[in-house]
């Protein structure tokens, strides 16, 4: 290209990331999430004054331990202009040097995101060029030494450019540019890439989530997407220890761990596994250094699984499945509510989840596997036709040449293994195939080289190398393109953030924001699959691009609508007056409506991705799972109370604790058995009075029926009066139970009663050791 047309693509390119860059500095001083500009505020200014450690366990602090390093370091960057205990001026909602602070990472992770993209684009179309111009020549056999000792270093850190790919795959190098064409990303126009990181930056999403809103998402997914790249450019130490940066940046990440690390192994084989699992397992104890070395790692721990169940209801404003079901009221109604038979809604969206996410799994791995187990059948079966088909009587068949040749082999001769005689140097192998160790993967014929055979005896040579060329173990790496791996691989990161996003109960509003991004990298491989060399010149005019484009604008509307809705819920006034209308059941449900069938038509466009197989897998795994969960309603039997989970839980000391007493919901040393006067039962509640616990029976059981009374851990003072209630009707009352008395029994009927209700009442005396335990409670269909 011109050096002119070079100048004004770049001056084009900063001209709109200068406007982009001036978009998000204008609605920095928008008050945007005031709650979550609160938090960064109290712990950043905790984490500064008290250091890491002692300051996320003075606060509320629920993400994860690392990033408090961010927000100390943002509190530590107001502190370089302003007095930040000067309580009027910091904690006011309106502190427009603080909202430049807090805004900026999300801001310059936009910006890195759509530079990302460009430089994905960059490198290809150089590629190409060098392609296209230089003189081919290969390194290993390179006269200049220095290039050769480059090429063996390469060999050894397993980089991008000479590792996990054949020669057709890795090419010629070339004499005046020595570089090759990128396997990983498909060589389409530079325009084509500047296209898409335009519709990033100026996309409405990536506006109101970072500068507007306040939060960090980009920031996460800029990080996450850094890995992904490290991961293709055969770094995989180092792309694993940016994936639990990541991680630990934002916790969500947590759910693409799986399939990140699949990436690794079609990537890197085994030994690209294995290395980024060191480098991922080796970033997480360096970020938590000092929570190591102060012997607080708890906290760490606490930090990563104390949002489970933290917010217990159907939606957090997230319009999806569940905020249908609520109809339009997902902040207000609870999650433990049965849905298909005895399961409730959050199991239900896990299994939702989880079906998604194995739907995302098969689709990355089934033509790897397949063409690890079935790609050496069809060679042998092929090389056997050809050899006999000639029908000449001279040649004898393979058996025939392979005997003969066995007769008069001399020892110690390689021998292919498949080949072998000897059980188990043919499992050793077939193990080697399902694991990719490094002796198939990643190597040529010439470097993998010839096995020997158990017996030491030597193979026909013309078989092993005319009949197996090129069909070596594991070269499915090799006409498997890297491209169709990442390609598989960012198909199932939309499956998987969409399915957390629209089927899991309690998801917040911003969990398909990296959806925008990832639709992006994906939009590429669609394109460039879905049309021929010719067409891909003149890609604008491709019905694909038009889908594509489409579909991306509309899921941006739609996603921004949930956005902006969820803000102006909380706080209309820092939002767009003109869309405050649409905060009404009858908006937000058919847009949760529109956003999950967008979810389906895109599984649609990407079916011959997917294949049938795998969504029958996923269906059969749903079916399946429910219908064995809610075996006991078909078969009649019996349901321990314990199954379920109230969406109601409160007493007046301690927590309710399954199967074991009230005290055992401290440490282990105080865990024990559910006793009445030594009266053991393995099944059971452990509560005190007074206590209030509601569960969700939907009318599905006739009888109820339990012992009671006081836990043999209480002391001699406990005494508790224990009612059952069904729709707001008392069913049972038991007479004053005090400890020291055996257990007493309670049958009752439940007929058509919905929600049903345990209640433990003190005796009189005050609530010391009311220590009160429902024993084998049972639910009877």
């Amino acid at each position: 290209m011109p050096r002119t047309q070079n100048k004004a693509r770049l001056y084009l390119i900063l001209s709109l990331f200068i406007t982009a860059l001036a978009l998000r500095i204008f609605l920095i001083p928008n008050r945007g999430f005031e709650a979550d500009i609160a938090f960064w505020k109290s712990w950043g200014l905790s984490a500064l004054d008290n250091g890491v450690v002692v300051g996320i366990g003075v606060t509320n602090n629920n993400y994860p331990a690392p990033f408090s390093y961010v927000l100390g370091f943002l509190a530590f960057l107001y502190r370089l202009f302003a007095n930040p205990h000067i309580f009027d001026s910091y904690w006011n909602s309106g502190n427009v040097l603080f909202l430049l602070i807090a805004k900026l990472p999300s801001i310059l992770a936009d910006l890195g995101i759509a530079g990302i993209l460009l430089y994905i684009g960059h490198r290809v179309n150089k590629n190409m060029d060098v392609v296209r111009w230089g003189t081919p020549v290969e390194h290993p056999q390179s006269r200049n030494v220095l290039v050769r000792t480059i090429y063996n270093i390469q060999k050894v850190f397993m980089w991008s450019e000479d590792v996990n790919t054949s020669d057709a795959e890795r090419g010629t190098r070339t004499s005046d540019g020595g570089r090759r064409t990128t396997q990983s990303f498909p060589p389409l126009s530079f325009h084509f890439y500047f296209l898409l990181s335009i519709l990033y930056l100026f996309n409405p999403v990536s506006l109101i989530d970072g500068a507007l809103w306040g939060q960090v998402d980009s920031l996460g997914v800029l990080i996450f997407m850094a890995a992904v790249i490290l991961a293709a450019s055969d770094k995989p130490i180092l792309a694993g220890a940016v994936y639990t940066l990541s991680m630990m940046t934002k916790l969500q990440n947590m759910i693409y761990g799986p399939l990140f690390f699949l990436l690794l192994w079609q990537l890197g084989a085994f030994q690209g596994l294995v290395r980024g699992i060191i480098g991922a397992v080796s970033a997480f104890f360096f970020l938590n250094m000092e929570f190591l070395l102060k012997k607080n790692m708890s906290t760490v721990m606490e930090s990563l699984t104390s949002n489970y169940d933290y917010f217990p209801m159907m939606s957090l404003n997230a319009f999806n499945l569940w905020w249908i079901a609520a109809k339009g009221a997902g902040m207000q109604m609870s999650d433990k509510l049965l849905s298909i038979g005895i399961i409730n809604a959050k199991t239900t969206g896990l299994l939702l989840f989880s079906s998604g996410y194995l739907l995302a799994g098969v689709t990355m791995v089934k033509e790897t596997m397949k063409k690890m187990f079935v790609k050496r059948t069809v060679a042998d079966e092929k090389n056997y036709y050809l050899e006999n088909k000639t029908g000449d009587p001279s040649t004898p068949s393979i058996e025939l040449r392979t005997s003969s040749l066995r007769v008069n082999a001399r020892r110690g001769t390689p021998v292919e293994h498949p080949q072998s005689r000897n059980v188990l140097v043919r499992t050793i192998y077939n193990i080697q195939k399902v694991f990719m160790w490094s002796e198939d993967v990643n190597t040529s014929d010439a470097e993998r080289g010839t096995r020997m055979s158990d017996r030491g005896k030597r193979a026909d040579r013309d078989i092993q190398h005319t009949n197996y060329k090129n069909d070596g173990s594991n070269n499915f790496f090799y006409e498997q393109q890297r491209s169709d791996i990442l390609f598989h691989f960012f198909t199932a990161l939309i499956i998987v953030a969409f399915s957390f996003f629209l089927f899991q109960t309690e998801s917040h509003d911003r969990y398909a924001f990296p959806v925008s991004v990832f639709m992006l990298i994906w939009g590429i491989f669609y394109v460039h699959r879905t049309n021929t060399e010719k067409m891909r010149t003149f890609w604008w005019k491709t019905r694909t691009f038009r889908i594509f484009i489409i579909g991306y604008i509309v899921f941006s509307i739609l996603f921004f609508l949930n956005l902006h809705t969820a803000l102006s819920y909380n706080y209309p006034h820092n939002s767009i007056p003109a869309l405050l209308l649409l905060r009404n059941p009858g908006f937000t449900i058919p847009i949760s409506i529109l956003q999950i069938s967008f979810f389906f038509f895109f599984l649609y466009i990407a079916r011959r991705t997917i294949k049938l197989g795998a969504f029958l897998i996923a269906i059969l795994f749903f079916g399946g799972t429910c219908l064995m969960m809610n075996l006991p309603l078909l078969t009649k039997s019996p349901v321990s109370l314990t199954r379920l989970t109230p969406h109601t839980s409160q007493q007046g000391f301690g927590s309710r604790v399954t199967d074991m007493p009230v005290n055992a919901a401290g440490p282990s040393k105080n865990w024990n058995r559910l006793s009445v006067q030594y009266s053991f039962y393995k099944k059971g509640i452990g509560t005190h009075a007074n206590s209030f616990i509601v569960y969700d029976v939907n009318g599905l059981f006739k009888r109820f029926t339990a012992d009671i009374g006081i836990d043999t851990e209480a002391g001699a003072q406990g005494s508790v009066v224990f009612k059952i209630y069904g729709d707001d009707r008392l069913l049972y009352q038991s007479d004053l139970v005090k400890r020291f008395e055996y257990p007493r029994h309670a049958d009752i009927d439940i007929t058509g009663v919905k929600k049903f209700a345990l209640i433990v009442e003190d005796g009189g005396d005050g609530i010391n050791d009311d220590h009160a335990d429902w024993l084998r409670p049972t639910l009877w269909p």
